[in-house]
């Protein structure tokens, strides 16, 4: 066993909150609290909540994000299916599910042969059966649908940019269906602060941001064209030279668009 330290505590209640300090002294001014080296905060147990609730969706871009974005909204009580966590707590009288993506889960996929080309034909599919790297998606596009499952309401929670639109958008319109992507509101946040958390689902969006939403669908196919088409052109080429086996890439990155 260690060595057990002297330790001074005091207790804050706030509303949904208990502050603990530890140290030698205790600030009792809420402006010290946020000063304090060893501030913890707890929310007291969350309670298991009904099933039978009305619920709500709520679907986060990672697995942190998730756990600041249920701790911010309330009491929530942490539950794992098949080592993914997830969240629930109680708000508006509803159930509410918070549920993390693990970036994008979806990625796109020829619809025909690779070996002729120019290809145009693409869909989306789960990252997981294109590449071997995104296997641990599996597990997440598993538990996504089956959390969702009988949600009244929907909130895309992903962050506020092209990338985390196109995530939310490809998780509904894919595991819940086209209703819930009309049906879905958007929060809108910069950071991951518990202020402006709960200041973002207070103030939810009405509908999703489609127009982010379709700039990002836009970037992802011209990627997977240009990408593509111009690395098997090149590879050709080369390859028409006598003795040559060379492989060769390019993308919006490394060439002009």
């Amino acid at each position: 066993m260690g060595t057990q330290l002297p330790i001074e505590a005091e207790m804050f209640p706030l509303p949904e909150e208990i502050y603990v300090v530890i140290g030698e002294w205790a600030p009792h001014s809420l402006a010290s609290r946020k000063r304090a080296s060893h501030l913890l905060i707890f929310h007291p147990p969350a309670k298991r909540l009904p099933e039978d609730m009305e619920k709500i969706f709520i679907l986060c871009e990672k697995p942190d994000a998730a756990a600041k974005i249920a701790s911010a909204l309330g009491r929530a009580r942490r539950g794992e299916k098949r080592g993914v966590p997830y969240y629930e707590l109680e708000l508006d009288g509803k159930r509410a599910v918070v549920v993390p993506s693990l970036g994008h889960l979806f990625t796109l996929k020829s619809t025909r042969p690779l070996k002729d080309y120019p290809v145009f034909e693409v869909e989306w599919v789960p990252s997981y059966r294109v590449d071997r790297r995104a296997s641990r998606t599996k597990v997440f596009l598993e538990t996504i649908r089956e959390l969702a499952q009988g949600s009244s309401e929907y909130v895309v929670a992903t962050d506020f940019d092209v990338e985390g639109s196109v995530i939310g958008w490809t998780v509904l319109k894919f595991l819940c269906g086209e209703e819930a992507v009309k049906r879905a509101k958007r929060m809108k946040f910069s950071t991951l602060t518990a202020g402006e958390l709960r200041e973002a689902y207070r103030n939810l969006l009405p509908r999703l941001d489609f127009e982010q939403v379709d700039a990002g669908i836009a970037r992802h196919v011209l990627d997977w064209y240009w990408g593509l088409n111009v690395s098997k052109a090149l590879s050709c080429s080369v390859q028409r030279v006598p003795g040559s086996a060379a492989m060769l890439s390019a993308g919006s990155l490394q060439t002009p668009t």
